[in-house]
């Protein structure tokens, strides 16, 4: 008896350490049936879900499993109920009580009677719903950088706000699983935004929401405290301005304000039917998405700004030259008569000769101020075709020459025994060679000396340009082409200029394949300008000379049409002294009518339309026409001209102040054979007039 009560005691006191330990074990144990039929629970697991102990026994395993992984835990009991294992694990999640979840890790072992039949399971239960959270919270947080990396992206390379907005706002709708968006940007002058997306509502409602004020949805709320507004359990709210939403099925709403540099530029709104409310984090993501709009739309804005200004100064730059060459042609054409009439008195030579130089400077001033505008818009278009350097040469030199008289320079050229060409544009490549001429002579003391050389280097053309002038200082070599950049200089400009002619040649010489460097031991070292490009590997025919006196014209007759009448009347007197029979008018139907006489010049009719020119009427061979002519402009009566085929054998030729490559393509197209920019050169001229 004596064993028997120590056995009895001693299985108590196991059977005390087990419940003890069943029951204050962190880990939850739950024991069933083979089927699935819970027969006994520990405390821990009754509180991982809820229930009491009492509630707990009796119900199958699958009733306090979510209905997502009921199918698989189904077949793990089926398995093991078939024989095919003994052990099995999983992640599932477990409903509680109070309609939460909560996710574990469930290990299973299946215990066997005597006879090696499935007799009970014992299942322990590892709450993993911390893990999992952090889990799913760092994928969430993944998710939203991919977000925001793209929505960065599409900011940095859009130029399409509302489309930009639309996809945006709908990968974010997708990610917070809401099902409205909006999105206001400004509207007109008063300040009111109007709506310019949306999704997840009727066109009727979204019309409804054009014009938000401080009433509707939150918009105008937003427009008006520049606040987010954040609209939570929306059903059971009474406010006037939920009314909208309500209607519209939302639950939740939060509105952001798109704030840059602090002004308003709309508001983004997302809206959920499904949750009454919005986690912090999803609310810091909606904020952090409108301020990456609103920081693009005011990147947009500033760009098309400048846009707009870039515009406006092309247009500026364009009028300006226009009005400046108009007078300047006149100025230029009156003093080439002075020089062609000549004069005794050394006085008046010194004079005629100060005003041809000035008015050469400031037409190459106006040149290279629209040259530097187009080439930084990359707006030049080169003629390229082979061409010898050593007319290049040879017309920069001429080009350079009366700056180089004016200040008593010594000019050297060396050239090359072999013929050198290059696939260019002859007048821009003797743009480049005279301007650094120009630059030479302008920073060389008077008297200097400046050699100007070509050579073939590795297969390359080199064009040197050295002086020995003031030099350059070490720390501006690496700027010196660089726009609106100068040497020193003091208040009398002696030095002066826009500082964009070395601009202009680096950019050309790039256009052409070449590259440019300037070289300078210091100041009072003088400097060295060297250009290097690519020889054409196919030599090409030379062309002729151009000669500075007019041979026979093949034209004889001329007319002049031009508003300026100091212009015109100047041309006409230098084209006379060659043997020209020269007549002027100021506006296009005054042309059209001394072509076509019996035309109207209102043109009403269809003898105004297409003029016919009769037996006795005054027949120009060649018309130097301005495009800039008030009323008809130069455009149109070349168009009127050519609609005509009796006047087909007129050459017109657009003598103007617009020089620009679109006014060049717009003459062309309204039927110009040639066009010339202001002041006009007379020796291009007299080769078009000589070509007939």
């Amino acid at each position: 008896i004596t064993h028997r009560q120590q056995a009895e005691e001693a299985l108590r006191r196991s059977e005390a350490y087990f419940r003890g330990v069943f029951n204050n074990i962190a880990i939850g144990i739950v024991q069933s049936n083979p089927e699935g039929r819970i027969c006994l629970v520990n405390d821990t697991f009754c509180a991982l879900l809820g229930y009491s102990r009492d509630e707990l026994i009796g119900q199958h395993v699958l009733d306090i499993t979510h209905p997502e992984d009921r199918e698989v835990h189904a077949q793990h009991i089926l398995r093991s109920l078939a024989g095919e294992t003994d052990r099995y694990e999983m992640d599932k999640r477990y409903l509680r009580k109070d309609g939460t979840i909560v996710w574990a890790h469930l290990a299973v072992t299946l215990v066997a009677d005597d006879n090696g039949q499935p007799y009970l399971t014992i299942g322990v239960v590892r709450d993993t719903t911390q893990r999992k959270q952090t889990e799913e919270s760092l994928r969430w947080y993944a998710r939203r950088n991919q977000i925001l990396s793209h929505t960065a992206r599409r900011l940095l390379a859009t130029d399409d706000p509302q489309g930009l907005i639309e996809d945006l706002c709908r990968r974010v709708m997708g990610f917070l699983d809401c099902q409205v968006f909006l999105s206001f940007l400004e509207g007109d002058a008063s300040g009111r935004l109007r709506l310019n997306a949306y999704a997840g509502i009727s066109a009727a409602e979204a019309r409804e929401e054009g014009w938000p004020d401080h009433q509707m949805a939150g918009s105008g709320r937003a427009t008006r405290d520049y606040r987010r507004v954040i609209i939570e359990h929306v059903a059971i709210t009474t406010e006037p301005r939920t009314v909208l939403l309500r209607r519209c099925g939302i639950q939740a709403y939060c509105c952001h304000p798109l704030i840059a540099h602090g002004r308003l530029l709309g508001t983004l709104s997302f809206g959920t039917r499904l949750r009454s409310y919005f986690q912090d984090d999803e609310v810091e993501l909606m904020r952090i998405v409108a301020d990456q709009v609103a920081v693009a739309l005011e990147r947009l804005r500033a760009q098309q700004a400048l846009q707009e200004a870039d515009r406006r100064k092309d247009e500026f730059l364009a009028m300006l030259a226009h009005e400046l060459r108009n007078p300047l042609a006149a100025i230029t054409s009156a003093v080439q008569l002075l020089q062609r009439r000549g004069t005794t008195d050394p006085s008046c030579q010194r004079a005629q000769d100060a005003a041809d130089r000035q008015s050469r400077h400031m037409a190459r001033l106006l040149d290279d101020l629209l040259d530097v505008s187009r080439v930084t818009q990359g707006k030049i278009m080169l003629r390229k075709e082979p061409v010898s350097l050593a007319e290049v040469l040879e017309s920069a030199v001429e080009a350079s020459g009366p700056v180089m008289e004016q200040n008593r320079h010594r000019l050297s050229v060396s050239l090359p025994p072999e013929s050198l060409r290059v696939h260019g544009d002859a007048v821009r490549l003797a743009q480049v060679v005279s301007n650094l001429l120009i630059n030479a002579a302008k920073y060389t003391p008077p008297g200097g000396e400046i050699h100007l050389s070509l050579q073939r280097e590795e297969g390359e053309a080199v064009i040197r340009v050295r002086d020995n002038g003031v030099g350059i200082l070490p720390e501006m070599l690496p700027d010196i082409f660089g726009l609106f950049v100068q040497g020193e200089r003091g208040l009398d400009r002696v030095q002066g200029g826009l500082g964009i002619g070395l601009t202009l040649v680096r950019s050309l010489v790039q256009m052409h394949g070449g590259r440019v460097e300037a070289f300078s031991e210091g100041p009072g070292h003088g400097s060295e300008f060297v250009v290097w490009l690519p020889i054409l590997a196919v030599e090409a025919a030379a062309a002729p000379t151009e000669s500075n006196t007019c041979a026979q014209p093949a034209a004889r007759r001329i007319l002049v049409v031009d508003d300026n009448a100091d212009a015109a009347e100047m041309l006409a007197m230098l084209l006379e002294l060659d043997g020209f029979e020269v007549r002027t008018v100021g506006s296009g139907p005054e042309a059209l009518q001394i072509l076509c006489p019996e035309a109207t010049a209102d043109g009403d009719s269809a003898a105004a339309a297409h003029p016919q020119p009769t037996e006795a009427a005054w027949q120009p061979d060649v018309v130097l026409l301005d495009i800039g002519l008030p009323g008809m402009d130069g455009l149109e009566v070349a168009r009127r001209i050519r609609l005509n085929p009796a006047l087909a054998r007129v050459k017109l030729i657009a003598v103007t102040g617009y020089g620009q490559d679109e006014d060049v393509e717009r003459s062309r197209a309204a039927g110009m054979a040639n066009h010339l920019t202001k002041p006009v050169d007379l020796v291009t001229l007299r080769r078009l007039l000589r070509a007939g």
